[in-house]
């Protein structure tokens, strides 16, 4: 008969199996092949001494010398009656073990049957399964009678590849590790073979790519070779070329299906992934490992990874292609279309590192100015249409051409948002132009205060008596000025608000907007902000300051003078944020209007430090102040005494500069006549330069004086227009005469227009200024090769989308509207809804659509209310009014097939 090798294992498992049943055994006699060379062995803290025998005089010599409390064990070929039953009668249990490895597994799991599924060819497994798993970690992989085949072979490789299945996912997960699959090399060749040959066989192709890498040596670089395959085979609808044979070659495969290249790197993705929240160093590492190999077999679709670096790149180069295209009219690309360019930048995962935050970013701000270029342009006809008009739509672009200005590190990726930036100085100087004209006569004969108040437009000195001291007759209020703010920077800052439990207000009078302001003239802190503060036309310096916000008899309310400190006074000592005095007014016992000044903005244009975001929390001690005054309810309104503008020259050097005359930085006193980039400001609003008035620019890369970060004084809407906002603690009752209203980004803001950037840009792209130099040379060639684009429908006319006309003249909204009452719904409004949500892709926040509407916000709720009980055919969701999220969605294929308009959409 024929018996097996003897090994540590084998011996430990059966004398293990012993112990458990006799712990007071002394010798075992085990049928093995009697050789043994190793020595002494130790099972479960116990001395176990080996002894082969070749003879029944062997053992009986063996037993005969045995001293000590070693526990004995006895390796001989013999059977019971070769040994007599005196001999037996020594070792517990009295007869010849066999050693069978398939028992010592079923004893090593704590199991009495095995699974049928294991077969003569499975001996490897058992081989492994006692070489390579404790006795602890097995007990604890079955709960029933029985080791199935998925329990031994997870085991294994829980042992032998560190993966706690055998699968694809899991040994994914475990080349994750600093040292990965180490134990592999190390095993018995049959193991290995046996071990990667079930891999295959449960893991498909996939399997198959994987076993091969690991047969190769190259399990520590399976993520990379995943995150590269994204790169050569798409999402299975690339071939992958040359660089698919030379993946092939390093998978060890002889052929790599682009669909199983896809699922891997699907798989390795995700493994990356989860890195990049528990181990970012190990991300990066694979990161940079991916990066060198897609450059090795040369991967030429290195846009369609959202991980390797060079997508990136590609990502935001086409993006930026697609805007030339845009600028040139060469291209039929949509708002949708720049969206998804966006997008897949944004779904990159380097959008999560700083630099990628800060490109993506500026891509956006691209994406939306050249959405803007496109739109028509206009002529306002007086200066509170030139207002609105800059508040509704050219401060937004203000604030996004000011944070394309850093460009980007590519340099033809800059080159791009220069030529846009160049379009959009170029209109946006037109639009100053006629601000500044609109301005000069305005500020001679300005309109009546019913007209001003009908724009929601308010001079800097008239924002006491009628914002402040209403709102401080039915609750206290924080008034902060932040002096340099202009509209583009408060654009910027106001959502912040809520995030410190404010939300804003506007009267229900009126535009129901945010109140603009309009700052003293020049545009200058001595005057502008000394009006704003005393409520009237004045000039002067801090003290002065404080004295007349203290006088100004507006805000004296229940016989409690204002009180203003200004930004040197609002700190507290070690160990406070505000200053003693400042904690007081704000307190209950305080006065009912509390001033702060913060001086932060205005004194980044003398150092020129502006970041690339502008956050509350980095002006001063502004949040402590608006934590302290929610926590006394107080309401906040907030103001400017001017705004400014950057110094942004074309070249980066000082601007274009003018010299002589006596004035300061963007202004001068009226002793010549204008130039054709100023104008000259007089009347009883212009407080410096005398009668003769003041020579204000419009143009706004221009100065008199020395070089600074920014400048103010001048004549443009970025230095002369103010925020007038209000803001209400969470929980604190509405003031009366005021409304919740949030602000609308314009269309063009949300990449969403009626038609086609090209067609657009053909009509009113401006002609950009003459420039000194060439952005890119001749020899260069193309920036970008121009991406081709499907043309996209574009079912919207001036009417609206093409459905609504056949929609109002169905027989069906008849019935349904004459249920519903159809006095409620009058055509205009529904025109004007329907129409606005079209324009904003039918998904719109209730703010926007009264504002695109013209519906007065308090009434559009009850509007939307009657519109979908006659939209909703049949219970249908046609229109979706989510009330908790302020919400409105449209669907128009359930539009189309409701009201029977086939053909029309």
């Amino acid at each position: 008969m024929s018996v097996r090798a003897a090994t540590a294992e084998l011996i430990g498992q059966q004398v293990r199996a012993v112990l458990e049943q006799r712990p007071d055994a002394q010798a075992i006699a085990l049928r093995a092949e009697p050789r043994w060379i190793d020595g002494a062995i130790v099972v479960d803290d116990r001395r176990v001494l080996v002894e082969p025998c070749g003879s029944p005089l062997a053992v009986r010599a063996t037993l005969a010398d045995r001293q000590g409390d070693d526990l004995l064990v006895v390796l001989c070929d013999l059977a019971d009656a070769d040994l007599g039953a005196d001999v037996l009668a020594r070792f517990t249990p009295a007869r010849v073990l066999g050693l069978e490895p398939w028992s010592a597994v079923r004893d090593l799991f704590g199991v009495r049957h095995l699974d049928a599924a294991f077969g003569k060819g499975d001996a490897w497994i058992a081989d492994a399964l006692l070489t390579h798993v404790s006795r602890a970690a097995a007990r604890t992989m079955t709960g029933g009678a029985v080791l199935t085949m998925d329990v031994a072979l997870d085991a294994v490789a829980g042992a032998v590849l560190g993966a706690p299945h055998l699968d694809v996912d899991s040994i994914l997960e475990a080349a994750a590790d600093l040292q990965p699959f180490v134990q592999l090399s190390a095993v018995d060749a049959t193991v290995r073979a046996g071990l990667l040959d079930a891999l295959r066989r449960r893991g498909g192709a996939l399997g198959e790519v994987v076993a091969s890498a690991l047969a190769e040596d190259r399990g520590a670089e399976l993520v990379p070779i995943g995150l590269v395959a994204r790169a050569v085979y798409g999402t299975g609808d690339l071939d992958g070329g040359r660089a698919g044979g030379r993946l092939e070659a390093r998978c060890g495969v002889a052929r790599l299906a682009p669909s199983v290249g896809a699922a891997l790197a699907t798989r390795a993705e995700a493994v990356v992934d989860k890195l990049f929240t528990t181990d970012r160093d190990r991300a990066n590492d694979f990161l940079a490992a991916a990066a060198a190999l897609s450059a090795e077999i040369g991967a030429t679709h290195p846009e369609t990874s959202d991980f390797l670096g060079a997508g990136f790149e590609q990502r935001i180069a086409s993006a930026a292609a697609l805007i030339v295209a845009t600028l040139d009219s060469q291209s039929t690309a949509t708002g949708t279309d720049l969206e998804d360019a966006v997008d897949r930048v944004a779904d990159h995962r380097l959008r999560g590192t700083p630099g990628g935050r800060t490109r993506h970013d500026h891509l956006e701000m691209a994406a939306r100015l050249a959405m803007w270029v496109t739109t028509p342009t206009s002529e306002a006809a007086s200066f509170e249409e030139a207002v609105t008009e800059y508040a509704a739509s050219s401060a937004w672009v203000d604030r996004a051409r000011r944070r394309l200005w850093h460009g980007d590190r590519d340099t033809r990726v800059g080159a791009a948002y220069k030529r846009l930036l160049d379009a959009v100085a170029a209109r946006r100087r037109v639009e100053n132009q006629r601000f500044a004209q609109l301005l000069a006569t305005w500020t001679m004969a300005p309109a009546s205060a019913d007209v001003r108040a009908a724009a929601g437009v308010v001079p800097v000195e008239d924002v006491a008596a009628t914002v402040l001291a209403p709102l401080g007759s039915s609750s206290p209020v924080l008034f902060v000025v932040l002096d340099g703010c202009g509209l583009p920077s408060f654009i910027e800052l106001a959502p912040q608000l809520s995030e410190v439990g404010y939300r804003e207000v506007v009267p229900t009078s009126g535009s129901a907007r945010r109140q603009i302001g309009v700052a003293a003239l020049p545009t200058v802190t001595e005057v502008s902000r000394a009006s704003l503060l005393a409520g009237q036309l004045d000039q002067g310096n801090q003290e002065h300051e404080r004295r007349a916000f203290a006088r100004n008899t507006s805000l004296r309310i229940a016989g409690t003078d204002a009180a203003l400190f200004h930004q040197n006074r609002l700190l507290g000592a070690a160990g406070s944020q505000l200053a003693a005095d400042v904690e007081t007014a704000l307190g209950a016992s305080g006065p009912t209007v509390v001033g702060v000044v913060i001086n932060t903005i205005d004194d980044q244009l003398k150092r020129g430090t502006f970041a690339d975001e502008l956050r509350l929390e980095d002006l001063h001690a502004l949040v402590t102040l608006l934590d302290t005054a929610r926590t006394h309810g107080r309401t906040v309104v907030i103001s400017a005494d001017h705004g400014h503008v950057l110094a942004q020259p074309d070249d980066g050097g000082t601007g274009a500069f003018q010299g002589g005359g006596s004035g300061g930085e963007r202004w001068r006193e009226a002793d010549r006549e204008p130039k054709d980039n100023e104008v000259v400001l007089r009347g009883e609003r212009v407080l410096l330069g005398g009668a003769a008035g003041v020579l204000a620019p419009f143009d706004d890369d221009f100065r008199y004086g020395a070089k600074a970060g920014g400048y103010h004084g001048g004549a443009t809407p970025e230095e002369v227009l103010v925020p007038v906002a209000a803001f209400v603690p969470a929980g604190i009752d509405l003031p009366e005469g005021w409304e919740h209203g949030p602000q609308v980004s314009p269309l063009w803001w949300d990449l969403r227009l009626g038609t086609t950037l090209a067609e657009a840009a053909e009509v009113v792209a401006p002609k950009p200024r003459p420039r000194k130099q060439k952005l890119v040379p001749e020899a260069q060639g193309a920036m970008f090769e121009v991406p081709v684009v499907v043309p996209a429908p574009a079912p919207t006319s001036a009417d609206g989308p093409t459905w609504l006309g056949p929609l109002l003249a169905s027989e069906v909204w008849k019935l349904q509207r004459e249920a519903a009452a159809r006095a409620q719904l009058p055509d205009d409004r529904v025109r004007s809804v329907l129409k606005a949500l079209d324009r904003r892709g039918n998904v719109a926040s209730v703010a926007a659509l009264a504002a695109d509407s013209g519906i007065p916000s308090t009434r559009l709720p009850g509007f939307l209310a009657v519109l979908a009980r006659v939209l909703n055919v049949d219970g249908y969701a046609v229109l979706d009014v989510d009330a908790t999220a302020g919400e409105v969605r449209l669907s128009v294929p359930l539009l189309v097939q409701q009201f029977e308009l086939s053909g029309t959409a």
